[in-house]
């Protein structure tokens, strides 16, 4: 099912994976914004040169930050939609 398709907003399950692709794209998108303010706008700290970055025009993006709103989010959806299944047990049925 493709978020934003019709069919997927007329079904529930469809309607939580949409929203879970939008609050991921928002999560990711203040990343940027938020590191670009700290670190070009404010310069109020910087990257250590151990930092691998991710060029995105004219400002370079922390791999770190960016993966940890990448990763993160989806697996506490993932976990939490597990504990649902589960009924908390932590084991499916």
């Amino acid at each position: 099912m493709v978020p934003g398709s019709r069919s997927a907003l007329a079904d529930p399950a469809g309607l939580r994976a949409l929203a879970r692709w939008v609050k991921s794209g928002v999560a990711v998108s203040y990343t940027g914004f938020s590191e670009w303010m700290n670190t070009v706008a404010l310069r109020s700290w910087e990257y250590s040169e151990l930092m691998p970055r991710v060029p995105l025009g004219g400002f370079e993006l922390g791999l770190s930050p960016l993966a940890q709103w990448l990763l993160i989010p989806p697996l506490a959806f993932w976990l939490a939609l597990r504990r649902s299944w589960t009924g908390g047990h932590g084991t499916l049925p």
